[in-house]
């Protein structure tokens, strides 16, 4: 239940596989999905950590997507290096000690100083190039995905009430941030994070890669760009803050000195799970029911993995990862 990202690859990974599905979506306005920026990247945050699993996610993710493309005759898959900008010298100091590790080794591209890129970028402390990153068009992918189902008449455009389930083998909630309201899964301790988004017009920056710098700044063609993106534990509706818009333009005038022009502002509710690691798998009291979600804002990384590995569990048997296996996550938060 819900053709989000994940529920969309979840029933493809059925339908692959010959297995009878069906797809019930209100299309909820202000979802992760609906909203998101699609962002992949192997190396996050302020000390540079490597994406847990980074390896195994990103083999997936760059087999998924691209054959998927070619199954929906489509376009949403965009990898694309990542300008990784210093924020301070402790910044670059850190990077200097952690990035020789041999873990990022294949990501990691060559370093830059201040003066060795020509760009409207605030960048006096340089820094580097980053493989393995890009961004999937999520908008785009259900869309075409919305179409594949209609197309087979396995998709059912309604409200989703969970205590009233369907005639099924199996049902599975991919519902978002609305799995926090789902009474089967009242023992999962969801912290749903809102977060805002800007498209801006910046004709005269660099649309060959991705920028990031406190802001990500990724290009969407025709010299608009998306950049997010805000966390607001405190914001309990989807939509658009006032807060969110003015706190990224701060941001992203801090960073890029050409005239921008703000096109639109977006909003949506992320489902973070305790642990931020997904969560799948069935419920020890009623295996019929099951969820794929907790995503955060990994979505288009974990997902393609999640979805075929939870298929493969369902239809051969085969393990879910431990930290992601719902029966263990319900023992885990229950102390």
């Amino acid at each position: 239940m819900g053709q989000g990202l994940a529920g969309s690859l979840l029933a493809w990974e059925f339908i692959q596989r010959g297995v009878d599905v069906r797809v019930v979506d209100r299309g909820h306005a202000g979802s992760a999905s609906s909203v998101a920026a699609g962002l992949f990247t192997p190396i996050t945050g302020k000390r540079f950590v490597l994406t847990w699993k980074a390896k195994e996610l990103l083999t997936c993710l760059f087999d998924y997507y691209p054959a998927l493309e070619r199954a929906l005759d489509a376009s949403f898959f965009h990898p694309l290096d990542t300008l990784r900008i210093f924020l301070s010298e402790e910044e670059k100091a850190l990077w200097m000690e952690k990035g020789g590790h041999p873990s990022l080794e294949l990501y990691r591209g060559p370093d830059f100083g201040p003066d060795e890129r020509d760009m409207p970028v605030h960048h006096p402390w340089g820094g580097f190039a980053l493989h393995g990153s890009g961004w999937v068009d999520i908008n785009g992918l259900i869309g075409h995905m919305r179409k594949a189902f209609l197309a087979r008449g396995i998709l059912e455009e309604r409200e989703v009430n969970p205590m009233d389930l369907p005639d099924a083998d199996h049902v599975i909630f991919c519902e978002g941030y609305r799995s926090a309201m789902n009474p089967w899964f009242r023992h999962l301790p969801f912290r749903n994070a809102h977060g805002d988004l800007l498209t801006l017009r910046i004709p005269d920056l660099s649309s060959d890669h991705i920028l990031s710098s406190g802001v990500f700044c990724l290009p969407l063609g025709g010299d608009l760009f998306r950049v997010g993106a805000t966390f607001n534990w405190n914001v309990h509706e989807p939509g658009p803050t006032v807060i969110g818009r003015d706190e990224l333009l701060k941001r992203v005038r801090g960073l890029i000195s050409a005239p921008m022009e703000l096109v639109d502002n977006q909003g949506g509710i992320r489902p973070v799970a305790k642990q931020r690691v997904p969560v799948a798998g069935f419920l020890p009291g009623d295996p019929r029911i099951g969820i794929l979600n907790g995503f955060g804002a990994k979505g288009v990384l974990y997902a393609p993995y999640y979805a075929r590995q939870l298929a493969d569990h369902m239809l051969d048997g085969e393990p879910i990862d431990r930290e992601v296996e719902l029966a263990g996550r319900l023992r885990l938060d229950e102390h």
